[in-house]
């Protein structure tokens, strides 16, 4: 278990370095579907010095994040968190969050709503048009940072 220390520096980490966001990966398979694509809530670190990384994966655990090269060239190191893992400690960091807390709570939904209609006959058309909604305003946030609100933190 992370101290409130740790989580408060993970918040730090993620608001100056990371990166939230939900990607969109269209589907490529002969399955028979009403979209063809899909969404997947990702938050990611990169660094050009793996140290930092390896430290925050020994806090959360290997099973919980992974390393790999990323970028031109694999210049730098990408931490990357499991979504099973953010499920239950992302809402212990989102509270210390200044930059991108209103990312955090995006992603939050889409962690509680990601398996909403999985099965047969999938998720019905109000459900996808609120995951839609969800993914555009977190291209938004992404892309004009300065439109997402900041928290100011008073002690």
């Amino acid at each position: 278990m992370l101290t409130e220390l740790q989580y408060a520096y993970l918040a730090g980490i993620i608001d100056g370095e990371g990166h939230v966001s939900i990607d969109r990966l269209i589907r490529k398979d002969d399955k028979k579907r009403l979209r063809n694509y899909c969404y997947r809530p990702s938050v990611r670190v990169a660094q050009a010095r793996i140290k930092l990384l390896e430290t925050i994966q020994s806090w959360v655990g290997a099973e919980n994040a992974s390393i790999s090269k990323t970028g031109r060239e694999s210049a730098y190191w990408c931490l990357r968190f499991k979504a099973h893992w953010l499920r239950e400690h992302l809402p212990r960091i989102a509270k210390y969050m200044i930059l991108k807390g209103s990312h955090a709570e995006i992603f939050m939904w889409f962690l509680e709503h990601q398996n909403t209609g999985i099965g047969r006959h999938g998720a019905g058309d109000a459900v996808w048009k609120e995951r839609d909604e969800m993914y555009a305003k977190m291209r938004i946030l992404n892309a004009y940072p300065s439109l997402a609100p900041v928290k100011v933190k008073t002690q």
